[in-house]
Parts: C-alpha cells; sequence; structure tokens
C-alpha cells in the first residue's frame, strides 16, 4: 500500500553512513523509492567520504554529508540540520549508535533495517544455519519500505557519473596505441579486512595467464594501500598492465570500470562497484559467506568460494589474519579456477 498525505509532499531522509559496498547497495533502494513516490523529497545523508557514491543520483533531492572524524559536535549539527524538516518518512539503513543520533528528535514515521544479528552470531559463532533464506542486502533494505509500497525489481545496483568525468577517465584509459582497442580486465586485489583478501602470489599468477592466453590489457583497480601490489603486477608487463590504485577519485573509479569487459575482485566495495557500472564480475570470498547478502546482486557474475569448510565463516566482516592458521578458504582457490571463471565472460 502506497503512503499518502493529503495536501502535503512527501519527505524522506535515508540514513545510511558507510561503507562503499554498503552505500552502493542502497541504491536499488532508493530507484524503488522513486518509482513508488516519484514526486517525494528524498534527503540523503552518509559520510563525506562516500558522499560521491549518491552525489549525482537522479532520485535523491538533497545529500547531507557527515565528517565521522569531528566527534559529537558535528553530529548536533548535522541532527539540528535535519531536525529544520519535518519528514513524512525516515529511513535507518544503517542502524549504529551515529545513525541513531543523527534521528534522535527527529520527526517522521521511522522504520529501522532488520539486521539478522542472532542468524549471522549463530552461523559464525556456532556453525549453526538458522538464516531461512538468503536476502540480499538491497533487498533487506527495500524490505523497511515493503509497508508502504516498495518492492524489489530485477536491476542491479547503480552509480551515476556525470558524463565530462565519463569522457576524461575514458580518454586517459584509452591513451596508448595497445590500450586504444584491446578488452580490458580490472583487478581489484585490495580489501579492508586480511580474511577476505587473495593471496598476491595468485593475483599475479593471474596476470601472467592472462597476458598469456587472451589479448587483453589489464587495469589494476584499489586504494593508496594497494599501491605495492599494483606495482608488482605492472612489473609483469609495464604495457599491457596498468597500476591505477590510489590515483582516481570513487567516482573516477566507476568510470573507468566501465571501459572494463570484466573485473575480477575480491568481496570488496569495488566489487560492488564493478556491479553498479554494469559490468560482469568474478568474486572471490574467502572468510565470509552467501548468507550475509553481499553477493553480487542482480548482475553477470561468477562467485568463487572453497565450500565445506568447518571454520567457515568464521566472521561476518572480515578478520586481520585467519584464526586457524591455514587460510583455506582462499589459498584452495587457485588462479587457474579463477582463470577458467573468467573465460565465460572474455570477449
Amino acid at each position: 500500500m502506497l503512503f499518502t498525505v493529503a495536501g502535503t509532499t512527501i519527505k524522506t531522509l535515508i540514513l545510511r553512513l558507510s561503507s562503499i559496498g554498503d552505500i552502493i547497495l542502497t541504491t536499488p533502494f532508493l530507484r524503488r523509492l522513486h518509482a513508488a513516490y516519484p514526486d517525494a523529497e528524498v534527503v540523503f545523508a552518509t559520510r563525506h567520504e562516500y558522499a560521491d557514491l549518491v552525489r549525482h543520483s537522479p532520485y535523491i533531492t538533497k545529500l547531507v554529508e557527515v565528517d565521522a572524524e569531528k566527534g559529537n559536535d558535528h553530529l548536533h549539527c548535522v541532527n539540528r540540520e535535519l531536525d529544520a524538516c519535518e519528514y513524512t518518512l525516515i529511513f535507518d539503513l544503517h542502524d549504529n549508535f551515529r545513525s541513531r543520533f543523527l534521528r534522535s528528535g527527529l520527526k517522521g514515521e521511522l522504520r529501522i533495517i532488520n539486521k539478522p544479528t542472532l542468524q549471522w552470531i549463530l552461523l559464525v559463532g556456532m556453525k549453526t544455519d538458522t538464516y531461512k533464506e538468503v536476502v540480499p542486502v538491497p533487498e533487506r533494505y527495500i524490505a523497511t519500505g515493503k509497508d508502504v509500497g516498495l518492492q524489489p525489481d530485477t536491476l542491479g545496483p547503480e552509480i551515476a557519473v556525470p558524463d565530462p568525468i565519463l569522457e576524461r577517465i575514458s580518454n586517459r584509459i584509452r591513451a596508448g596505441d595497445v590500450w586504444t582497442s584491446s578488452p580490458i580486465i580490472g583487478f581489484c586485489p585490495g580489501a579492508k579486512h586480511f580474511t577476505k583478501q587473495w593471496p598476491e602470489e595468485y593475483w599475479l599468477k593471474l596476470c601472467t595467464s592472462v597476458l598469456e592466453n587472451t589479448s587483453c590489457s589489464i587495469a589494476v583497480f584499489g586504494g593508496p594501500a594497494d599501491r605495492k601490489l599494483g606495482q608488482e603486477l605492472e612489473s609483469v608487463d609495464s604495457v599491457q598492465v596498468r597500476n591505477l590504485c590510489g590515483d582516481f577519485t570513487l567516482l573516477e573509479t566507476a568510470a573507468a570500470m566501465r571501459q572494463c569487459s570484466l573485473v575480477v575482485a575480491n568481496d570488496s566495495g569495488l566489487m560492488h562497484m564493478a556491479t553498479a557500472s554494469s559490468v560482469p564480475v568474478v568474486a572471490i570470498f574467502g572468510s565470509t559467506v552467501r548468507q550475509f547478502g553481499f553477493f553480487p546482486y542482480n548482475s553477470p557474475s561468477a562467485v568463487l568460494e572453497t565450500e565445506g569448510l568447518p571454520c567457515r565463516p568464521c566472521t561476518h566482516i572480515g578478520k586481520s589474519h585467519c584464526p586457524k592458521g591455514h587460510f583455506r578458504c582462499m589459498t584452495e582457490i587457485l588462479p587457474a579456477h579463477v582463470f577458467n571463471a573468467m573465460t565465460e565472460f572474455l570477449p
């Protein structure tokens, strides 16, 4: 049932403060909200370092940026800014202490994401699977608005990138004789947590396999922390491999991914960025599992994981080390396995 307020414009506040992948996965929610309420005013609050991911969204009226480094005084200021408007609906798609702080005292009907906390605690801690079904995170977001008419569609995430950025990055990516016409494969070897990182030596072997068996070039994406591995990959062939780690903003990375025929990524925010760029993805999952809802959503993809390990999942977000010391969830996914999965999508 659609929500109606006689004689007034529906004003909606959406809270999702971090991180890259989680914010990208709110975009199906934004799209479905717009489909149900095309004239609604939509305010989206997120951390400033991720704001570009939704800055140009056609579904958002106003973007409110939060600086988590400025502490509670800044949160008070943002709360007062938000309180200047009386909302019809408030969706807290994060439900952490900052989002609760920001929505405290606001006027409007509040809906909060239902996190399956008990299920993941049982799965991680006791290896007892009580998930009745696997619900992708975008559909968990949309479910917060089910009673006001929101329903999933069949489309994936999306990122709006302005045309000047698309043109500028296309010109940079396609510079050079080899890169003008050759298909490009994106490598995203980084991840925030160690147990989500496929071994570096495997990325190097995969790079060699791609160069020896295809006519593709390789663009390596990531942040400043990934530069060293990007340099090692580029050293395999400085003409056909480009280390772009730390060179691009979030929107520039999304624009660059649109030049790719395929992206290979760990379970990371850049994996979701690739799906939002309408690029096929080969995703490598280590310590995390499908039940958590973060597999590639409504997009061409292949997921590689080591099934049947009694220690998996050891976490729902990632760890700084393998608790068992063997790291089999990643080391048993061989470069040959990943390359074979890639062939389904190679031009």
